[in-house]
């Protein structure tokens, strides 16, 4: 909206919504990012077995 305002009118609504529009869709997508951040944070890490596969393999937990 200040663009809008600042261009004295000469910019108009659609303009700004099909800008906006646009924008959404060059950005990375947020799954794609959370997925991202998942596996930085988890890289390095050990894994440790869920208490199902504790079960299954008959370990008690």
């Amino acid at each position: 909206m200040a663009r809008a305002d600042e261009s004295g009118g000469a910019v108009g609504y659609q303009t700004l919504i099909n800008e906006a529009l646009r924008r959404s869709l060059e950005a990375p997508a947020l799954e794609a990012i959370v997925r991202r951040v998942i596996r930085e944070e988890l890289k390095g890490k050990p894994m440790r077995p869920s208490g199902s596969l504790l079960r299954r393999a008959g370990t008690k937990v």
